[in-house]
């Protein structure tokens, strides 16, 4: 029976490409590496506004405003989903955590309908209105920690979603 001890000299060690390219001479310090991965993510904020705007108004705009019922066989599953799932992995990269989970709940409730499970509408706008919520906290963020090389942080949008809000249902 094997002791519960092990020795380094029972540790085999496995040299792969990646092992030999990673331990090579002339690569970059790490600390370096990870300045310029910070630098390079404060470029990406400045564009991320923008385009969160986009996904959110056209993830509105897929979503009809006279239903009240939400069932598998609905064409608009389709259309909103790709931007949903878009806003939940982009936040999640970019460091948004709420944003990402306001997110990934809608994709949730999208997937269990397409399953067959029907829900109201209200489950879908509600999670569109933390979205929307999510949205302003990206702004604070950026103003309180604004991009390198930026003295204001980025712009800030009117109205998060592109001016859009969801519809208001009876």
């Amino acid at each position: 029976m094997p002791s519960s001890t092990r020795s380094d000299d029972s540790i085999i060690f496995v040299a792969t490409r990646f092992h030999s390219l990673a331990r090579r001479p002339g690569g970059v310090p790490r600390e370096e590496a990870i300045e310029t991965a910070v630098a390079h993510l404060g470029e990406l904020q400045r564009d991320f506004t923008k385009w969160l705007d986009e996904e959110l108004a056209l993830l509105i705009k897929a979503i009809p405003a006279d239903i009240s019922e939400v069932s598998a066989g609905d064409p608009w599953l389709d259309a909103a989903y790709p931007h949903c799932r878009a806003v939940r992995d982009v936040g999640a990269t970019m460091g948004f955590d709420l944003l990402t989970f306001a997110a990934n709940n809608l994709c949730e409730i999208i997937e269990i309908v397409r399953a067959g499970v029907e829900c109201p509408i209200d489950a879908v706008d509600s999670q569109v209105q933390a979205l929307l919520l999510a949205r302003r906290e990206v702004d604070r963020a950026l103003h309180a920690h604004p991009p390198r090389g930026s003295s204001k942080g980025p712009g800030k949008s009117e109205k998060p979603g592109g001016g859009r809000t969801p519809p208001k249902r009876a």
